[in-house]
């Protein structure tokens, strides 16, 4: 079975782990240890021609008051958006994280 991808993965039902350090913030779902590192100590991504498409994209972001910011290319093709509908190789999704209290999050649409 495919990994849920990129942005899927974030609305599964199952648990999900954020672990911060200080230039990255990793998202670990239970759901077939799917992973999502987003860097926040770069301002850009790297070259089309230089990604490799994954599951999960390369994820930047940075913070906006207590929204965080990510933007996310390079998700492999054939991972749907919804179910049946698909991506091109050019796709950018944007998602945003609202810090509602100290250390918890919730995603914005």
């Amino acid at each position: 079975m495919l990994s849920a991808g990129m942005p899927r993965m974030m609305g599964m039902i199952y648990g999900m782990e954020l672990l911060q350090t200080p230039g990255q913030i990793t998202m670990t779902s239970e759901w077939q240890d799917a992973s999502r590192r987003v860097w926040l100590n770069r301002s850009q991504h790297p070259p089309a021609d230089e990604l490799d498409p994954t599951y999960a994209g390369d994820s930047i972001g940075h913070w906006q008051g207590d929204t965080l910011v990510v933007d996310t290319v390079g998700v492999r093709e054939d991972v749907p958006l919804n179910f049946g509908a698909y991506r091109t190789a050019r796709i950018c999704t944007s998602t945003r994280f609202l810090a509602k209290k100290s250390r918890a999050f919730s995603r914005t649409r």
